[in-house]
């Protein structure tokens, strides 16, 4: 077993962890051996607390010598570039693993309802040509009656293929609303329907991890490192949105816009402005109205309106999440963000609760948050290695 200044493999992991202020929960089995790592930046951390609402999931492999599967959680800033929320090594792909790292996901970010982004898979034996010929007309159906019609379309064309309806029908379109565009575009996504971020952050990080056989000390290094070059494209990313105008954004009904809000969101706007210049006149009748819902933008038809009122675009008719262009609470810091005012006050209340109630009580909760604060890792041991 590999030691470092004293220190086994998984000691070390959790001295590097918290030398650079990692939030880290583990699990063990019995004979203390790791079962799940859970790992979070606190930067990453600041990221998803100034960027929460869209989040992507999914597990990876051949990451480490261990076989342990390699569960990665994405977020999304305005820029449109991906940031490792958090990720966790998980001793198999049980139910129980993943409500494991869910919980820990839910005390990082502090959130009673969590809305996950779903994760929807390809499948192989699905050709080119149907994914790309009526299933596409399916999912990009925008109303309920166009997706009926569509449907039967499939189901007339493809009739002598019954295992790949059977498969469609009782696996994807049973989750229909997660992507079929007449319901998606009732959803606040901002842009991300499907998983694509997850699996492009796996293809970035492989790039860093160039082995499958690490052990969990180098893997978590070379996470370390992919994650510090992520810091540094956002950072530029922001301070580029702040500063630099780009001359296409200087027009109405952009121009006021300008720095106020990200690059990407003034891409998504300048398109919705050609879109209504397209629809001309008929823009009302043929907006569709999705733009505010699915990004929280205005539509066509409300740029048309607010030209022909000779008004730019104003900060006010833009969802904050396009408008925040610094990490945290107003500047941008790299330590953990301290917890707001209100949640040390609860706590306070909870303390002065516990002290004045039966001493039985008062032990018990002592314990547990000794447990919280100074987990004994001493006797933690490494996950077998594949053989």
């Amino acid at each position: 077993m590999e030691r470092f200044e004293g220190r086994e493999v998984v000691h070390q992991v959790l001295h590097l962890a918290r030398q650079s202020k990692y939030l880290t929960w583990v699990m063990t089995d019995t004979n203390n051996v790791l079962q799940h790592d859970f790992m979070a930046h606190p930067i990453m951390t600041n990221l998803l607390r100034t960027y929460p609402y869209v989040i992507g999931m999914d597990s990876t492999y051949k990451t480490n010598r261990y076989g342990m599967p390699f569960f990665e959680i994405v977020g999304v800033t305005l820029t449109n570039q991906n940031f490792l929320v958090a990720y966790a090594f998980m001793r198999s792909e049980s139910e129980e693993s993943y409500q494991w790292v869910l919980q820990c996901l839910r005390l990082l970010i502090s959130l009673e309802i969590l809305r996950l982004l779903p994760c929807l898979k390809k499948k192989k034996e699905i050709g080119a040509k149907f994914k790309n010929g009526r299933w596409r007309h399916v999912i990009n159906a925008t109303s309920e009656v166009a997706y009926k019609r569509e449907l039967v379309e499939v189901k007339t064309k493809w009739g002598r293929w019954a295992k790949v309806i059977d498969y469609v029908v009782d696996t994807w379109l049973i989750h229909k609303e997660k992507f079929v565009m007449f319901w998606t575009n009732q959803v606040l996504h901002f842009g991300n329907v499907n998983n694509y971020r997850v699996e492009s952050q796996h293809s970035a990080l492989k790039c860093w991890i160039d082995s499958s056989t690490g052990s969990l000390d180098t893997v978590c290094a070379q996470v370390h490192y992919s994650i510090g070059n992520q810091i540094i494209a956002i950072r530029n990313g922001l301070e580029a949105c702040r500063t630099t105008h780009g001359q296409k954004y200087k027009q109405k009904p952009l121009h006021q816009l300008n720095g106020k809000v990200s690059h990407y969101c003034l891409s998504i706007l300048l398109g919705e402005t050609n879109r209504m210049r397209g629809l001309s006149m008929d823009v009302h009748r043929r907006c569709g109205c999705a733009l505010r819902t699915t990004h929280g933008l205005p539509y066509a038809c409300q740029i048309y309106d607010s030209i022909t009122a000779r008004k730019g675009l104003y900060t006010k008719n833009i969802h904050p999440y396009w408008r925040t262009l610094v990490i945290g609470v107003g500047v941008d810091i790299s330590d953990i963000v301290d917890e707001n005012d209100e949640d040390r006050a609860h706590f306070r209340t909870l303390v002065d609760q516990v002290i004045a109630s039966d001493s039985v009580i008062l032990k018990h909760v002592s314990r547990v948050i000794e447990g919280e604060m100074d987990f004994n890792y001493d006797d933690l041991q490494e996950p077998r290695v594949n053989p």
